[in-house]
């Protein structure tokens, strides 16, 4: 593995798992809490934000 030198420092944020109603809900409608979490991460001043995740709610063609 190689090590990169950076000469300026910088914050990145990562989460995942925002989890909801099913297939059938929105997680950008989650009563607010998606909203609250961008809000608290873009207080880090974060160069970029990566929002990951691994549910699966079902495997039916309409869903993906």
């Amino acid at each position: 593995m190689k090590k990169l030198h950076c000469k300026n420092k910088f914050n990145f944020v990562f989460f995942e798992d925002s989890r909801c109603n099913g297939p059938e809900g929105s997680c950008f409608k989650m009563g607010g809490e998606f909203e609250l979490l961008l809000q608290r991460a873009a207080k880090l001043e974060p160069l970029f934000i990566i929002h990951g995740g691994d549910k699966v709610y079902t495997v039916e063609k309409k869903y993906v």
